[in-house]
């Protein structure tokens, strides 16, 4: 009786806390107690809780980690086949702490996997813990990258050109262009732009639909934690399928918008290199 008494205080005590600062004291509970049992998921660590709410944001359980990973690595594979891609070298780019890449591993042994990110903090955990699954490395905020020429089969991009502004889309696009293979493809994941959206302030907005904001508060958050993202960088952008279409087309081929493909939240953009 007594211990549930004590639970029931600290839970009034919890529903106090004002809701920004609750995500604050569950990565605390969650870092001490994966200090003391670190989680283990197919054989391989599991990365620490602040790592998990940078790729994640608020979904930081092991649970969610592994799952969202889950999702985008069987949406991924799914396009592949659907439009016939060689699977061959496949490079994450953003891959954050490896949550993708590890199921694609799973399902896709055989290929020859690579992760790059501009966080080094994430990528040395990778290096440290996720070495036997893909070959690591840390790239600018902006081109060129130190990759080779015509090397990848594939390049996935799973909410990474939802924080860059138009210039730094354009600039990688041009860059993930170089480092495709002859008819290889890029699979990015965008925000698109919804109805109820049109009319809210934005600090940036071209005539196909693409506009961004700047992030300030999740910005502050994130240099707490430690990462990156520079003030100016890092972004909140939305899109729409003309500007897939139109600009991103002009670099590489179009080939699929897919209307919220991931988590019914983001959509699909298919483009290939012809040449």
């Amino acid at each position: 009786m007594r211990r549930h008494r004590i639970r029931k205080q600290i839970l009034a005590l919890c529903r106090r806390i004002p809701s920004r600062n609750r995500d604050f004291f569950r990565l605390l509970g969650l870092t001490c107690k994966e200090r003391l049992s670190p989680p283990v998921w197919d054989n391989h660590p599991v990365p620490p809780p602040k790592f998990r709410q940078l790729t994640t944001l608020n979904h930081i359980s092991v649970d969610e980690h592994i799952n969202e990973g889950k999702q985008a690595a069987d949406m991924i594979i799914e396009a592949t086949k659907r439009h016939g891609v060689r699977s061959g070298t496949i490079l994450d780019f953003g891959c954050g702490c490896g949550r993708v890449l590890r199921h694609i591993h799973k399902i896709n042994p055989q290929s020859n996997l690579c992760g790059t990110d501009v966080d080094g903090q994430m990528i040395t955990w990778n290096r440290r813990h996720l070495s036997g699954l893909a070959q690591w490395s840390v790239n600018n905020y902006y081109p060129p990258s130190n990759l080779e020429a015509n090397s990848f089969d594939l390049i996935i991009a799973i909410s990474v050109f939802t924080h860059m502004d138009e210039e730094a889309q354009r600039e990688w696009l041009i860059e993930l262009k170089r480092i495709l293979a002859p008819k290889g493809v890029a699979m990015i994941t965008v925000l698109e732009l919804n109805r109820q959206e049109l009319n809210e302030h934005w600090d940036y907005r071209d005539e196909t639909g693409m506009c961004y904001r700047y992030r300030r508060s999740e910005w502050l958050k994130r240099k707490w934690l430690r990462s990156v993202p520079r003030h100016e960088y890092y972004i909140g952008a939305r899109h729409t399928e003309q500007h897939c279409r139109v600009v991103w087309g002009d670099i590489l081929t179009f080939r699929e918008f897919r209307p919220r493909a991931l988590r019914h939240t983001q959509s699909l953009v298919v483009l290939r290199k012809n040449d």
